[in-house]
């Protein structure tokens, strides 16, 4: 459960923006080729290239990334499954 996690010394929550080399269907965002994921990692090249990973293992060419560090507590995220890095990046306390 997310309430009992708590972020490794050194890592962050970063809001990763992926543009695709092509169109995909995504759920809440129709024909896109831009996607968004919340990612936990040490910097924005790591949270970049964690996102890079997820979608080239799904079979998909990323053309651009772009990482911000988040202002939302990914801690908080109601669905931790879908944070990158997530179990990586923090620890139960």
């Amino acid at each position: 459960m997310t309430m009992n996690r708590q972020l490794k010394s050194g890592y962050q929550g970063y809001f990763v923006t992926v543009v695709l080399e092509q169109t995909v269907h995504a759920v809440g965002l129709g024909f896109t080729d831009t996607l968004y994921r919340y990612v936990v990692a040490k910097d924005e090249i790591g949270a970049e290239q964690i996102a890079v990973d997820f979608y080239q293992e799904q079979k998909l060419e990323v053309k651009i990334t772009q990482a911000v560090r988040s202002v939302m507590n990914v801690l908080s995220n109601i669905f931790p499954e879908q944070v990158l890095g997530f179990d990586e990046g923090t620890v139960a306390c």
